[in-house]
């Protein structure tokens, strides 16, 4: 996912000295090797006015708060999202799916995976319908964010269709009548539908794919890899983060 409008958030390493255990100790000596920031690039739209528990990025930021890192949030264009990560500017990314690192061989994703992303189609017109699957569609404008690798596979045949540079404007395009479908997480696809004001905006079943979605750090992180797995383990317990 290397073209979303993506969010760098800085990561204030605050060491705790009185860390326990292997992998914490571990974890501990090796931030002593950290620069004063580590910094994360994220492809979750921001939703610091939205207190939902369930949104991705307060569940990132949760994460590491309890792993003693202070996070501060930045936006950025996303098309560097792998690249810094894969070069070492940047310390890691989130949230992408597995296959999304295939071709960066300095990422290491966190096993234990954020949640599940389900991609879904996302229309105002109230004659569109996945009876005949997404291929039935494929006479619409169709848009959606460029870059989304888990998307270009399943419109590859397609003729009309848009890559997008960010979420608003994909919306905006959607609502104004410029794409008759646009494909997006039912998450945020979702928090749209409930605020939409002319009860137009709804979103056609069923997925159309879900994929777990994951943290990627640069190598040189690896001895940090099993506390933000374990953490993200603990918190998760059963309860959805949407995006």
């Amino acid at each position: 996912m290397n073209y979303f409008k993506c969010t760098i958030i800085c990561l204030s390493w605050l060491v705790n000295l009185g860390l326990v255990g292997n992998q914490q100790a571990l974890a501990s000596q090796h931030s002593v090797n950290q620069p004063e920031i580590f910094i994360l690039n994220s492809a979750v739209p921001p939703s610091k006015n939205n207190q939902s528990a369930h949104s991705l990025d307060l569940f990132i930021e949760q994460v590491f708060s309890e792993l003693n890192i202070k996070l501060e949030y930045r936006n950025t264009p996303s098309i560097r999202t792998f690249r810094e990560t894969n070069s070492g500017f940047v310390d890691g990314s989130y949230p992408h799916i597995s296959s999304a690192s295939l071709h960066y061989k300095n990422l290491i994703k966190v096993p234990q995976s954020l949640g599940l992303h389900e991609l879904v189609a996302v229309t105002t017109n109230p004659n569109i319908n996945l009876s005949q699957g997404l291929a039935g569609l494929n006479h619409y404008k169709i848009g959606y964010i460029a870059g989304w690798i888990l998307i270009e596979p399943l419109i590859n045949d397609f003729k009309n269709t848009y890559a997008i540079a960010n979420k608003k404007l994909l919306f905006n395009m959607l609502q104004a009548g410029r794409l008759d479908i646009i494909l997006y997480g039912r998450g945020i696809s979702q928090e749209h539908v409930n605020v939409d004001l002319t009860g137009t905006l709804r979103i056609l079943e069923p997925t159309l794919r879900a994929d777990p979605l994951h943290i990627f750090l640069h190598k040189k992180h690896r001895a940090i890899l099993p506390l933000v797995s374990e953490k993200i383990r603990k918190l998760r317990n059963g309860r959805r983060v949407k995006y």
